[in-house]
C-alpha cells in the first residue's frame, strides 16, 4: 500500500502544499523559520506534514493535536487534508475537513470502484479508513511513524510497561481482547444457563401454583353461583318493599288541582300586600307635612306673644308720659318739658301702630295655617286604615300548606327513586356474569402455555450446556497460557534478532540489548518479568551508566526493533517509513551508521522520510524544505 499524493490547506502552519510520497527513497527533511530567524528550523513546520498524513488518516497527529487545534492560526477556516492511496489495483482518497467552509468538519472516502463510501457519522467512516490501512492508530505511530515525542525509553521501562508495550506490537493485544470476550462470552453463557435452570425451576414452582391457583377459583366460580341466585332472591324481596313504599307516598301527595289554587291564593296575599304598601306612602307624605305644618303654627304663635306684650308696653308708656312732666331726664339731667312729651307720644303712636299691623299679618298667617291643618287631616282620614297583620297571617298558612305539599310530593319522588334503583340492581344483577368462568378459562390456558414451554426450557438448558463446553475450548485456546503464550515465546527471539542487527549497525557490536520474559529472584526462583538487559563491552554494563549518545542508540535500536516487529504483525504492509529527529544527540559515527539503516529502510518501504534540525545532506540527496514566513508554511524541494 502507498501513500501517493497528500494535498494540504491551512492545517498547522501549512499554507498550502501539494506533495507526492510514493516511491521517494530517503528524504531528508530540513525548516527554515522567516518568521523567528533565532528559532532556525524550530517552528518551520518540519513535522506538520507527517503530522497532516496522521492528522487524514486518525482524526489525530502523533504529538496528541486534534479538534480545532489543527488550524492555522492565521487562516482560522477551510482547513483540508486529502490522501491519495493506492493498494493494489485500488484507489482511494480520503480526505478530512476541520472548520471548512462547505464541509465543516467532515470525513469522506472515495474508492475508484465504489463511488463515495462516506458513512453515516464519522465514527463509522472512521472504521472505514482503519479497515483500508489494516492498522489502527497506535500501530501507525509505532510501524511507520517514529516521532519524536512518540518514541519510548524502552530500556527503562517497568515489567508493567514493556509487558503492554510487548503484547500490544506482537497484536496479542487483539488476543487479550478475544480472550476476554470469550470469557465475557462463556460467562454470558454460563449465566444463560444458570438462568435457564433458575428460569425452569420457577416455571415449575408457577405452574404448580398456576394449577393451584385454578382449582381455587373453581371453588370461587360455584360460590359465585350459589351467592348469586341468593342475591337475586333478596333483591327482589326489596323492590316489592320499595313499591310498597312508594304506594303509600303517592296516596299521601296533595291533589294537584289543590297545590294550584293554594299557589294562586298565596300570590293573590302577596299581592294585597303589595298594594297597601303603595297606598302607605301617600299617607306617609301627608302626615310628614302634617308635622311640618305643626311645627310653623308653633313658630307664628309665639310671634303672634311677642307682637301683643310689645302693643301692651308701648300702652303702659303713652300713658306714664304725663306724670314725667318736670322731672329730670335720667340720662342728660335736664327736666322734662311738655313739648318733650308730646314728641316721645307721637313717637310712641307709630310705634305702636306698626306693631299692630305686623300682629294682623302674624293672625293671617295663623288663619292659613290652620285652614291648611284642616285640610291635611281630611285628606289623612279619607286613606284606608288596613292593618297587615291578618294578611301576614293568612300568608303564613298558605305557604306552610305549599310546604307540606312539596314534602310529600318529594318523599313521592324519592321513593320512586328507590323503587326504580332497586328494580335497577334487580336487573343487573340478573344480567350479571360468574367473574371467575373468564379466569379459570384464562388459567387453563396459560397451564397449556406453562406446558409447552417447561418443554423448551429442557431443550435450551441442552443446549446451552453443549455450547458452555464449546466456550471453555475457547476461553482455553486464547488465554495467557494459549496462544497469546506461544505468540511472546515467539516474539521474544525475533526482538532479539532485531535489535542485535540494529546495534551491531550503531555501535559496532559494542553494545548489547537482550529482551527477557523470564527473570531469577533473590532466591534463585525462575519467575515472568520483561525486561531489557543492556551491556557494553567497552563501557558501563548496564544502561543508567551509559552516555546519552549511547543511550540514545540503545533506545533507537530497541524502537526500531518493536517497529519492525508491529510491521510484520500489520495486515498490510504500508510503504512508507517516517523518523522525526531519530538522528538527536548520536555523534558523526552512530549518525553514519544510522544512515546505512534508513537506506536499507528506504529500499525495503519505497519511501524514508527523515526530519531533522541538523545538516544531513552529506549522507541525504534528496531534501525537502520547509518554509515558514507570514505565518504559513510552503514546501520545496524533493516532495513537492
Amino acid at each position: 500500500m502507498k501513500f501517493n499524493t497528500l494535498e494540504i490547506k491551512n492545517f498547522l502552519t501549512i499554507g498550502k502544499a501539494s506533495l507526492s510520497l510514493a516511491d521517494k527513497g530517503l528524504i531528508l527533511v530540513q525548516g527554515l523559520n522567516l518568521d523567528d530567524p533565532s528559532a532556525k528550523s524550530n517552528g518551520a513546520g518540519k513535522s506538520s506534514i507527517v503530522d497532516a498524513l496522521c492528522w487524514v488518516l486518525y482524526g489525530e497527529t502523533a504529538r496528541g493535536v486534534s479538534g480545532d487545534a489543527v488550524v492555522n492560526v492565521k487562516a482560522k477556516k477551510d482547513c483540508l487534508v486529502s490522501v491519495d492511496i493506492v493498494d493494489g489495483d485500488k484507489r482511494y482518497l480520503i480526505s478530512r475537513h476541520r472548520k471548512h467552509e462547505l464541509n465543516k468538519n467532515a470525513l469522506h472516502v472515495l474508492a475508484s470502484d465504489g463511488g463515495d463510501i462516506t458513512k453515516g457519522t464519522d465514527k463509522e467512516t472512521q472504521a472505514v479508513v482503519e479497515q483500508i490501512l489494516g492498522c489502527s492508530y497506535e500501530v501507525f505511530i509505532s510501524a511507520i511513524y517514529a516521532g519524536q515525542e512518540k518514541m519510548p525509553d524502552i530500556p527503562s521501562m517497568t515489567d508493567k510497561q514493556l509487558k503492554l508495550l510487548i503484547e500490544e506490537a506482537a497484536g496479542v493485544t487483539r488476543l487479550s481482547q478475544a480472550y476476554e470476550l470469550a470469557r465475557g462470552e462463556l460467562l454470558k453463557q454460563g449465566s444463560a444457563l444458570d438462568a435457564a435452570k433458575a428460569s425452569h425451576e420457577t416455571a415449575l414452582v408457577m405452574y404448580t401454583r398456576q394449577y393451584d391457583t385454578l382449582k381455587d377459583f373453581e371453588v370461587k366460580r360455584e360460590s359465585w353461583g350459589s351467592s348469586h341466585a341468593n342475591s337475586i332472591k333478596d333483591k327482589k324481596a326489596l323492590l316489592i318493599e320499595k313499591l310498597k313504599a312508594l304506594k303509600l307516598t303517592i296516596d299521601e301527595r296533595i291533589d294537584e288541582a289543590i297545590l294550584k289554587e293554594l299557589i294562586t291564593k298565596r300570590q293573590e296575599n302577596i299581592d294585597n300586600m303589595a298594594e297597601i304598601s303603595k297606598s302607605e306612602e301617600p299617607k306617609k307624605k301627608l302626615e310628614l307635612k302634617l308635622g311640618e305644618l305643626s311645627y310653623k303654627k308653633i313658630f307664628i304663635k309665639s310671634k303672634e306673644s311677642e307682637r301683643v306684650r310689645d302693643i301692651n308696653e308701648i300702652n303702659e308708656s303713652i300713658e306714664s308720659i304725663g306724670s314725667r312732666k318736670g322731672k329730670k331726664c335720667k340720662e342728660c339731667g335736664k327736666p322734662y318739658t311738655e313739648h318733650d312729651g308730646e314728641e316721645l307720644v307721637n313717637a310712641l303712636h307709630k310705634k305702636l301702630e306698626k306693631s299692630n299691623e305686623e300682629l294682623e299679618k302674624i293672625k293671617a298667617i295663623k288663619t292659613l295655617l290652620d285652614e291648611q291643618e284642616a285640610i291635611l287631616k281630611a285628606e289623612i282620614d279619607k286613606l284606608p286604615n288596613i292593618s297587615f297583620g291578618e294578611l301576614i297571617k293568612r300568608g303564613n298558612e298558605l305557604a306552610e300548606a305549599i310546604a307540606d305539599a312539596v314534602k310529600k310530593d318529594d318523599r313521592a319522588t324519592l321513593a320512586r327513586r328507590d323503587a326504580n334503583e332497586a328494580k335497577r340492581q334487580l336487573e343487573e344483577l340478573e344480567k350479571a356474569v360468574n367473574p371467575y368462568e373468564d379466569t379459570v378459562r384464562e388459567f387453563e390456558k396459560k397451564l397449556a402455555e406453562a406446558k409447552v414451554a417447561l418443554d423448551i426450557d429442557v431443550a435450551k438448558i441442552v443446549d446451552l450446556d453443549r455450547g458452555l463446553e464449546v466456550y471453555r475450548d475457547t476461553v482455553k485456546v486464547f488465554s495467557p497460557a494459549g496462544v497469546r503464550a506461544h505468540i511472546l515465546d515467539t516474539v521474544t527471539p525475533f526482538l532479539n534478532d532485531r535489535t542485535a542487527h540494529y546495534l551491531g549497525i550503531l555501535s559496532d557490536g559494542n553494545i548489547s540489548a537482550i529482551w527477557s520474559t523470564l527473570s531469577r529472584t533473590a532466591k534463585g526462583e525462575i519467575r515472568e518479568k520483561f525486561s531489557v538487559d543492556v551491556e557494553n563491552d567497552k563501557g558501563a554494563d548496564s544502561f543508567g551508566g551509559m552516555s546519552g549518545g549511547e543511550k540514545r542508540k540503545v533506545r533507537l535500536a530497541c524502537a526500531l526493533a518493536l517497529q519492525d516487529l508491529v510491521s510484520s504483525r500489520a495486515t498490510k504492509s504500508i510503504e512508507m517509513w517516517i523518523g522525526d529527529e531519530v538522528d538527536h544527540a548520536l555523534d558523526d559515527a552512530g549518525l553514519e551508521r544510522l544512515m546505512s539503516i534508513l537506506n536499507d529502510k528506504a529500499k525495503e518501504k519505497g519511501t524514508v522520510l527523515v526530519i531533522s534540525h541538523n545538516s544531513l545532506t552529506d549522507w541525504i540527496d534528496n531534501v525537502a524544505t520547509i518554509t515558514k514566513k507570514d505565518g504559513y508554511s510552503e514546501v520545496e524541494g524533493a516532495l513537492s
